[in-house]
């Protein structure tokens, strides 16, 4: 869970997000991650559904939304789960596809 700043106020929430960035990157005090949502209604040609809730501990049908952030690792509140390895491989390929030529 990591704050999201709402664009319009100076408060934040607390908003489910996947780690792209590993532990050894982690180590040197900034993470790399994407945004989770249930924002269904606006969708975007990259978003990828999370298939098994189950694992990953959303309550909420949601969507991994390809915006890429960095945040200080002190920043970052908890881990509440992970990705299946089905969701895991669709994101790579998303990845790949975003990043690469």
């Amino acid at each position: 869970m990591v704050p999201f700043p709402f664009v319009d106020k100076a408060a934040s929430k607390s908003r489910p997000a996947l780690v792209l960035s590993d532990e050894k990157f982690n180590k040197e005090g900034l993470v790399v991650l994407v945004m989770i949502t249930t924002a269904f209604k606006s969708r975007h040609t990259f978003d990828i559904p999370i298939r098994n809730l189950k694992p990953t501990g959303l309550n909420v049908s949601s969507v991994i939304r390809w915006k890429v952030f960095s945040l200080d690792l002190p920043i970052i509140k908890n881990k509440i789960g992970s990705l299946s390895d089905t969701d895991q491989k669709k994101c790579i390929i998303a990845m790949n596809s975003i990043f690469t030529n």
